[in-house]
């Protein structure tokens, strides 16, 4: 199967569980199984969660308000997403933890303040390409 996702279209290899680690509301790590599709990380350019998906496979419930997403899992697990300014998609920091893939992709909460002076239109360093494949 193909899938697209915001820039281009992937072949799935898989579909099954995906685990997730992430910061909790508080920034502590918690892990995160949700049904996904497995797409090699050399192809995908994001990571998308369902919050749909992940509420009925745990339960619980989601809030959404003008700051961003909260969601409060059935196991106590409260995630928050704060609104990307330019996608206008929530964003759940990934956990911090020592691996190649979160050194080199890992969005950390306290990075909130780089992500926007990346991003922002205002940076003439890079075009508005790279800027897509951050987000």
């Amino acid at each position: 199967m193909k899938i697209k996702d915001l820039l281009s279209t992937n072949t799935v290899d898989g579909e099954g569980i995906i685990r997730w680690d992430l910061q909790d509301e508080k920034g502590y790590m918690v892990t995160v199984e949700a049904l996904g599709y497995h797409i090699p990380m050399a192809k995908a350019k994001v990571r998308l969660l369902s919050p749909q998906v992940l509420i009925k496979k745990d339960g619980g419930h989601a809030t959404i308000s003008a700051e961003g997403i909260h969601i409060r899992l059935a196991n106590n697990v409260t995630l928050f997403g704060q609104y990307c300014s330019r996608s206008n998609l929530p964003l759940i920091p990934m956990a911090h933890t020592k691996n190649f893939w979160n050194e080199a992709f890992g969005f950390n909460v306290n990075d909130s303040h780089m992500l926007k002076n990346i991003l922002s239109n205002d940076n003439t360093n890079l075009s508005s390409s790279p800027k897509d494949d951050l987000l």
